[in-house]
């Protein structure tokens, strides 16, 4: 699994490098996750716990005025909406976890089996029987929805003719409806060593949509499912940032050649060339030989795409006791700060179980 993260790292890195320009390049470092599941990588995933409260179902959409008052459209969400919501949180969950390749998965429906054993049975046992360190139970904590038809009316008079000297007002109306969505879903992490809760994070998101339609003739181009869905989509990509560490890109200018150097320009045009280790070379000869502030910025810089980030510091460090440049001195703080986030999130890659501490049976709770 590690080598699969660093192999994962090491392509983003080459990836990215090689569409650097001469202008900027594109410095990749690792960022923590906010939970950190480094000694839970191998992770049962429960299927998704519906939206057990109250829901009203409405067989037509209901209407505000007088004119929408005639009209009978069919709502577009029905009782069994909250269990096919919830079959897409599991879906979506146990898909986007295993896409990170930093989980080993047990799919939902064998985690559902043991999950769904007598009481009496000690479930964590039988996860730790089968190597796995955590369970994770998503769950859809509230859902609403509401739609609504409303008409605006528009009053036309004709122009008057001689046939015609008191044409009657047209009046012509136009149909509006509006769609607005919610839902909260939550993400429980329990350690079946210790039968602990070690992590809830919940997402909440809404989904409003308002369009026209023709009463005679229409049809909906959104309907519930596609807004849950959508909310969903958007939920859980960010729970994958709590729960990964991941890689970040990250674009920095070079100094430009601002105290003109000949020698340097050639360090330059090596780089549009997309020759990074060259150019850096040049530009580290230029400083050490003229102390000329851009090369010895931009040697720093091009280590820092090449992941050496201790190079990079060390010379930046001299670069500003030399200088005082205050453009030197907060490259310095921001590669220093990416050092720092990358050895955190290598630490939770490379975390350990942790000792065992109670034991109580907690899943039917989380899962009522």
């Amino acid at each position: 699994m590690k080598s699969r993260v660093r192999a994962l790292f090491i392509l983003v890195i080459v990836v990215f490098l090689v569409l650097s320009c001469a202008s900027s390049v594109r410095v990749s470092y690792m960022q923590p996750s906010t939970v950190n599941m480094g000694p839970y990588k191998n992770l049962a995933i429960s299927s998704c716990v519906p939206y057990k409260g109250r829901i009203n179902y409405p067989y037509y959409i209901r209407t505000l005025d007088s004119y929408s008052n005639a009209l009978s459209i069919r709502s577009s969400y029905g009782r069994n909406l909250p269990d096919l919501i919830a079959q897409y949180v599991t879906e979506e969950t146990s898909t986007r976890l295993y896409e990170t390749g930093f989980f080993n998965i047990l799919p939902p429906k064998q985690t559902d089996s043991i999950l769904n054993l007598p009481y009496q049975y000690n479930k964590s046992r039988e996860f730790k029987k089968l190597g796995y360190s955590a369970v994770m139970i998503p769950k859809i904590e509230s859902m609403e929805i509401d739609e609504s038809i409303f008409s605006r009316v528009k009053t036309i008079i004709p122009e008057k003719t001689m046939k015609d000297p008191n044409p009657k007002p047209i009046i012509k109306c136009t149909y509006f409806i509006n769609r607005v969505a919610n839902i909260t879903i939550s993400l429980t992490v329990i350690d079946t060593e210790t039968d602990r809760i070690i992590a809830k994070k919940s997402y909440s998101d809404s989904y409003t949509w308002y369009d026209t339609f023709d009463p005679n003739s229409y049809f909906f181009d959104i309907d519930a499912q596609f807004m849950f869905k959508s909310m969903i989509s958007n939920s859980l990509r960010t729970a994958v940032y709590d729960f990964v560490p991941r890689n970040v890109i990250r674009s920095i200018k070079l100094m430009e050649n601002k105290v003109k150097s000949e020698a340097a320009e050639l360090a330059y045009d090596t780089l549009k060339k997309g020759n990074i280790q060259d150019a850096q070379k040049i530009f580290l000869r230029v400083w050490r030989e003229s102390n000329h502030l851009p090369s010895g910025y931009n040697a720093a810089l091009l280590l820092a795409t090449l992941s050496d980030y201790d190079g990079a510091i060390d010379l930046l460090n001299e670069v500003v006791s030399y200088s005082r440049d205050e453009e030197a001195i907060a490259l310095l703080l921001r590669l220093k700060e990416y050092k720092q986030s990358t050895e955190a999130a290598i630490e939770q890659i490379n975390s350990t179980v942790v000792e065992p501490d109670s034991t109580v049976n907690i899943y039917d709770s989380v899962r009522l």
